[in-house]
């Protein structure tokens, strides 16, 4: 089967024998095009022994049909094409003589969810944490967050490694079961299925890992450098802090759902995406704001010095049970938000 592969620097053309190929930016991709506007994982591209091409996209955002419509699912006849991004994918024409006319066109629409199952979902999100593969994980993240607590103190050195290596357990863990919720919640999945092999895959850790760090220093850059710079006007910094939390959980949000993470710096994409729903993202941008304040009034009034070092280890498992379980609700309401109004 030929393939033609169309870009701003010309036409590549491959003839692709049965079996399936990945398409995308990736060095792991069987066709790997290094473009922009093309993700890292793409589209996967299945050939039939009798020629027959069906593409299939792997990114929220879905395939450009040549009619102008979006669609997860698509098959190429001969003659055929579609954009992935900037980029034309299409199959070549067949022989000169009059094709017949071409069968019906195979698509898989994005399926809708109703009103009363969206609002159903949103109401759900409370609950979300304790079913399926969600209560398994929030069981694993506890585990790992409460073991160094109950190192004995004398244990000085191997306490402080143990935590350390715990903590960037937990840390990982905690991203890579964030970002599967919007994942799989995008995909119109009410429930995590979470392989928990999955969790600790060292090098995908490092990239979400990665990611996240570089949107938290970027968003937040402007309130850190409010600290080092003297302003005589009282609301710079308050401003400055606002703007980069608001706009923090929009850029994690870009970047899960475009798997790049110079998603979550587009500021007229994210724009885009807070106006499409400015209310529901605020109730979003609330939540978090509740949740944040119970865990630090949890530990509003603690005093090292004279309270008992149990009460203190009991609020610290406290406040990060809480930490945990607001974690997973956040991330299933904007998995619900992408779903809800970012497809459109």
């Amino acid at each position: 089967m030929k393939l033609y592969i169309q870009t701003g620097s010309g036409k590549t053309e491959m003839d692709l024998d049965p079996g399936q190929y990945t398409l995308g930016a990736a060095e792991d991709n069987s066709i790997q095009i290094g473009h922009p506007s093309v993700s890292s994982h793409h589209v996967v591209i299945d050939v039939s022994t009798s020629g027959q091409t069906v593409i299939q996209s792997q990114i929220p955002s879905g395939i450009i049909d040549s009619d102008g419509t979006i669609q997860d699912l698509l098959t190429l006849f001969p003659g055929d094409y579609c954009m992935l991004g900037e980029i034309q994918i299409g199959r070549e024409s067949a022989l000169p003589a009059p094709p017949p006319p071409p069968p019906q066109r195979v698509t898989v629409p994005v399926p809708e969810d109703t009103e009363e199952q969206v609002e159903r979902n949103w109401t759900d999100i409370f609950h979300y944490p304790f079913r399926k593969d969600a209560w398994v994980m929030f069981l694993i993240m506890m585990v790992l967050m409460i073991i160094p607590h109950l190192i004995p103190r004398f244990l000085a050195l191997p306490a402080a490694i143990l935590g350390l290596a715990l903590a960037i357990l937990y840390g990982f863990t905690m991203l890579g079961t964030c970002k599967e919720i919007i994942r799989t919640t995008l995909a119109g999945d009410n429930d995590l299925e979470m392989p928990i092999g999955d969790s600790f895959d060292w090098e995908n850790s490092k990239d979400i890992f990665l990611g996240y760090f570089l949107l938290s220093i970027g968003w937040m850059a402007p309130y850190f450098a409010l600290n080092w710079i003297p302003l005589e006007s009282a609301w710079a910094k308050p401003l400055a802090l606002a703007f980069g939390l608001s706009m923090l959980p929009m850029g994690w949000l870009m970047m899960v759902v475009h798997d790049n993470v110079l998603a979550g710096f587009h500021i007229p994409g994210m724009i885009q995406a807070i106006f499409r729903a400015p209310m529901v993202y605020a109730a979003i941008l609330a939540l978090i704001g509740i949740i944040l304040g119970m865990e630090m009034l949890m530990e509003v009034g603690i005093d090292p010095a004279r309270t008992p070092g149990l009460l203190i280890k009991l609020v610290q498992v406290m406040a990060g049970i809480l930490d945990i379980y607001g974690l997973l609700v956040i991330s299933r309401a904007l998995g619900l938000y992408a779903r809800n109004y970012m497809r459109q």
